[in-house]
């Protein structure tokens, strides 16, 4: 066996825990979004073990994010759509997502993440996080909402937070801040799809004017430490020690390199 010294940050796609620098942030990872390479076919890319591949809306653009870079949503007609809810059709309980996003305008409302009901009209079976009108940022359920303490501006990144413990216990946190909970009971059923930019019903709507820079949902509950370490060091979850792979070479004189490797850590 040959074994390489390589930095695990060349490898394609997010390791294992025991190979990250911050390795309780993968625990409980359900999907990791994250703007793909331009030019390799994929807008975007589920970096989680669970590898989810989302369908394009529209047409989201590149641009400049804190994790080198961002997709940018018209506010009209672009979206990302997973076709699944990723989550119990009755919701995210118990659960926590948390997203970089930076609007372009103040005055039109959108949905940042959501999952519904496709079938639906109505908000009774939305569980989103959106911006208002009112220029506030919003973790909504049906009419019932927790809602940031101030006002958010135009062109300025945000890093935002949700907890689901349970359907009558909901946090929104906003740049590793606390902001507001909501204890109202809603009980979801028939929740089938889940949606970046835009929220979907039969007639799609609340795009989102803006760039988003990566959705994380969790199916355990952050810690308000966690929630701050997110704001501080953006890039914590992708973040991977250098460690020891090894591979086998391949038997009966096949070519060297294949054409595929299977890495393994091996030890720090």
């Amino acid at each position: 066996m040959l074994k390489l010294n390589i930095p695990s940050s060349h490898l394609g796609f997010a390791l294992n825990p025991y190979e990250s620098e911050y390795p309780s942030l993968h625990e409980g990872l359900g999907f990791a979004v994250v703007p793909a390479v331009q030019g390799n076919g994929f807008p975007a890319l589920d970096y989680s073990k669970n590898a989810y591949m989302a369908t394009t809306i529209g047409a989201p653009s590149y641009s400049a994010g804190v994790l080198s870079q961002a997709l940018r949503f018209n506010g009209s007609s672009d979206g990302l759509s997973f076709g699944t809810p990723l989550v119990s059709d009755s919701g995210p309980y118990p659960g926590s997502m948390v997203c970089w996003v930076r609007p372009n305008v103040t005055n039109q409302g959108g949905t940042i993440w959501g999952i519904s009901n496709s079938a639906t009209t109505g908000d009774n079976n939305v569980i989103e996080l959106r911006f208002t009108g009112a220029a506030r940022i919003q973790m909504r359920t049906e009419t019932s909402v927790a809602q940031s303490i101030g006002f958010y501006s135009a062109g300025v990144w945000y890093c935002v937070g949700c907890t689901f413990v349970s359907q009558s216990d909901r946090s929104l946190w906003l740049d590793g801040v606390f902001q507001a909970s909501n204890a109202t009971s809603q009980n979801k059923t028939g929740l089938n799809i889940t949606t970046i930019g835009y929220r979907s019903r039969p007639t799609p709507d609340t795009y989102f004017n803006g760039d988003i820079a990566g959705v994380l949902f969790y199916n355990r509950i952050l810690s308000g430490d966690e929630m701050r370490l997110f704001y501080n060091v953006p890039f914590a979850p992708f973040v991977q020690s250098r460690r020891i792979y090894g591979f086998s070479v391949p038997a009966g004189g096949a070519a060297f390199p294949p054409n595929s490797l299977a890495l393994t850590g091996v030890g720090i």
